[in-house]
């Protein structure tokens, strides 16, 4: 089978598009994988495990899983209801549950 020449520079044309596309995906995929892996280890470097009785909003914000709104029930429930002496005081917290307790244990301290 041959190819008229207009037919094989679309071809070309077609090609050279998906060439493009796979490399403009790559270098995205590539530069969100280095901004991950560099705020992982800035995020690793910080000074944990962290107290939870006395970590600010901001620190607590740091933790994985912990946004602005778990972070300011922690310090609204710690103020109600004093300090935490567990892993098991951190359920009774709207939004967390055994997942994020597993995920943040290893960086928190009582």
């Amino acid at each position: 089978m041959t190819l008229a020449p207009v037919e094989r520079r679309a071809l070309v044309f077609i090609i050279t598009l998906i060439l493009i596309g796979a490399f403009l995906r790559w270098s995205k995929l590539n530069c969100f994988l280095k901004k991950s892996l560099e705020s992982n280890i800035s995020f690793q470097n910080k000074n944990y495990p962290l107290n939870i009785n006395q970590a600010s909003l901001e620190e607590l914000e740091k933790l994985p899983g912990i946004g602005r709104k778990i972070a300011q029930e922690i310090i609204n429930y710690r103020k109600r209801f004093g300090e935490f002496k567990d892993l098991s005081d951190l359920k009774k917290i709207k939004g967390i549950g055994e997942k994020k307790l597993e995920l943040i244990k290893s960086y928190i301290a009582f």
